[in-house]
Parts: structure tokens; C-alpha cells; sequence
């Protein structure tokens, strides 16, 4: 059997500690990593691929604090004053300039590289009309109330939410949690596999809570991921699902994968409910995650009820 373990942003910040900690993740993680050396000992149903996500942000990312400043303070004496973490910033709000992007970023086509040392090109039609007359600067002002309208009117109905910075490329809190990482390493050095990870969230203009697609795409990076897709689903008898938090990435992860899965294959879909929790606050979104993925066949299962022979 092909089986592959998704872990989902298993990442210090959203630990005990961590700047968006997630109730029991530590439990969580412990849960993941004992799955894992289990995995190892099996004699045939070891993980054939583990692939991790690695939530990835900027400074400066549109649901940071830093993106934003008080257009009423601004525009009174000049201060920048940034909107608090948890903050929700409607497009009504954008559109009577309570906050507005600070005046002093300017995001061009082409001219900033990502993780992958290539530049990101805002080639997708959601921002084609948000340019400045060089048709190369992007129309911040323009962009943040579209982009927010697009969010609150999309099937997921969002409102942006101006989170904790976390994540931070290169920082402590980026990093995997110690625990699960040595037993991916244990993994690899066992049975010869490399461990696969995904980027994600390193584009400025979006939320990207889903390893498969943005929120709102805006370029190739932000569209929906087919190759990431076929490797899952093509190439897979098992999916299994971890990690933080239940009522964001691993709710659009899964999500955005199963509703293109064929009905006769969701079955193959599994949400271990030992292994992740939701952002405190978003309980109720997480149940629904669950029931809705039930609904469709998916199933709701704890890593201690995954059969390894």
C-alpha cells in the first residue's frame, strides 16, 4: 500500500510558547511522533511518503499587523499605528480608509524573489486590474478592497484576520517542533526516504491557509497546486492528516483536496483527531471541518486506530 502522512505546519509557534500557540499541540505532536516510530517498526505498512507543510511569512504579509496602519491616524499626524493581533478588517473598513496598507510599501511585478529564488509574477486574473498606470506597481489601496470583498464573498466567507506575527522565514518559530522532526529524521535514516516539505504562505498579497491553493490566488505560486494534487491523490491508497490547527490548515488542506477527489476515493481521506486542535476561539470551525468531511466520506480517525503490522 501507498501511504502517505501529511503533516500540516507542525511549527514552534503554534506551540506552548510559540506566538499563535494552539491548545495540546504538544500532545499533538507527541501523538504524531510516536505514529511515526511505529511506522518505522512496521513490516508492511510503513509511510511510504511524508510530506510537511511549513507555513511561511513575511513581515510584512497582508494578515500582519505590519501591513496595516489607522488611515484616520495618518491622515490626522502621520502615525503609523498598527492594528492589534485577532483584529478583523472588513472591506468596509478598507473602503472608508479605517485601515489602509501603509503608504510606504511598494509591491512591483517581478521584482521580488520567493523561497524558490524565482520571481513572483502577479500573472492570475483576480489582480489584473489592481495595477498602477505602469501596468508594474500594484495598486495596494485598489487590491486591499478587492481583495478583502473576494474573501468575504468567496464559498468560505472570510473575514481577514490580522493574526499574531508568526512563522517568520528563519526564525525559532518557524522551525518544526524538535520531537516530530527527530522522529521524521529517524524515519528517513530507517528506511532510506527523504522527507518532503512545501512552503507556504510567502506571498505578501494573501492568505494562504491551505498547502493547495491561496485564498485568493494571485499568481502560479497561489493557484491551485496540480502537481501537489496527482502526487496525493494518483499516487496514494491512504492519505493521512495531522498537524495545526484544525480550524484553518488543516481544515482548507484538506478541504481544497477532497472536494477534487473523485466521491468512491474520499474514503481514502483520513483526519487524525489526535493529532491536531484548533486556534482557541475557532472551535466551532473545526467541528464543522470535521462534519462536513464526514458528510463526504472522509474519515475521523485517531493514529492510535491506524493499523501498522
Amino acid at each position: 500500500d501507498s501511504n502517505i502522512l501529511i503533516l500540516v505546519d507542525v511549527q514552534n509557534d503554534f506551540h506552548p510558547s510559540g506566538s499563535l500557540a494552539v491548545a495540546n499541540a504538544d500532545q499533538d505532536a507527541h501523538h504524531i511522533a510516536s505514529l511515526i516510530r511505529r511506522s518505522i517498526v512496521s513490516k508492511t505498512n510503513n509511510f511510504s511518503r511524508i510530506i510537511c507543510t511549513m507555513d511561511s511569512h513575511n513581515t510584512l504579509h497582508i494578515a500582519n499587523p505590519g501591513f496595516w496602519i489607522s488611515g484616520e491616524e495618518y491622515l490626522a499626524n502621520g502615525t503609523m499605528l498598527h492594528p492589534q493581533p485577532f483584529t478583523t478588517i472588513t472591506s468596509e473598513e478598507v473602503k472608508s480608509k479605517k485601515w489602509i496598507p501603509r503608504p510606504d510599501m511598494k509591491v512591483m511585478n517581478g521584482k521580488h524573489l520567493n523561497l524558490l529564488g524565482k520571481f513572483h509574477l502577479f500573472n492570475h486574473s483576480n489582480i489584473a486590474d489592481c495595477f498602477h498606470d505602469d501596468q508594474q506597481t500594484v495598486d495596494l489601496n485598489k487590491w486591499c478592497v478587492k481583495y478583502t470583498e473576494m474573501l468575504e464573498q468567496g464559498e468560505d466567507h472570510f473575514k481577514l484576520t490580522i493574526w499574531p506575527e508568526h512563522c517568520l522565514v528563519g526564525t525559532e518559530g518557524w522551525c518544526m517542533v524538535k520531537e516530530v522532526r527527530d522522529a521524521v529524521r529517524e524515519w528517513e535514516m530507517a528506511t532510506g526516504k527523504t522527507a518532503e516539505f512545501i512552503c507556504k504562505g510567502s506571498m505578501n498579497l494573501t492568505e494562504m491557509y491551505s498547502a493547495v491553493q491561496a485564498a485568493v490566488p494571485v499568481c502560479s505560486h497561489t493557484r491551485f497546486n496540480d502537481e501537489m494534487f496527482v502526487a496525493l491523490a494518483k499516487e496514494s491508497s491512504r492519505i493521512f492528516f495531522c498537524g495545526q490547527a484544525s480550524s484553518h490548515c488543516v481544515n482548507f488542506t484538506v478541504r481544497h483536496l477532497v472536494m477534487q477527489l473523485p466521491e468512491d476515493e474520499r474514503c481514502k481521506v483520513a483526519i487524525l483527531t489526535d493529532c491536531t486542535s484548533p486556534v482557541a476561539g475557532f472551535e466551532a470551525v473545526a467541528d464543522s471541518f470535521f462534519n462536513d468531511m464526514k458528510a463526504v466520506g472522509v474519515k475521523c480517525i485517531t493514529s492510535e486506530e491506524i493499523v501498522l503490522d
